[in-house]
């Protein structure tokens, strides 16, 4: 029986609405990962794009939410080669009118799950 992969810290990267060079999408461009099963004796931090997925490196100290977030904003900083340090806005839900991201404001009828 294999064992399942984990997913316990996620990062997705999207354009700005306004400025996607394919036109307006809420598709991620990015997903970084730290990925741990029964298998890895240490958790993996893996990228996926539409059509490729990579393995980055193995993370050697104990990952909380504040350290797994510097790793996978670190990796997401390098691999899209950003100007500037990429930042947190939050969940799926914050980024509703949020100026960052040019999506409008959440309504009641607007699915943000």
């Amino acid at each position: 029986m294999s064992s399942p992969i984990k997913y316990p810290f996620v990062l997705s990267v999207f354009y700005h609405l306004k400025k996607n060079p394919s036109g307006p999408s809420r598709t991620p461009i990015l997903v970084v990962a730290v990925e741990s099963s029964a298998h890895l004796d240490l958790p993996i931090i893996s990228v996926f794009k539409t059509d490729e997925r990579s393995n980055i490196g193995f993370v050697e100290e104990k990952l909380s939410p504040q350290t797994a977030l510097l790793h996978l904003l670190a990796t997401a900083g390098d691999w899209l080669k950003l100007p500037g340090k990429p930042h947190r806005i939050g969940t799926i839900r914050d980024s509703a009118g949020h100026p960052d991201t040019g999506l409008p404001p959440a309504h009641s009828d607007f699915p943000t799950h």
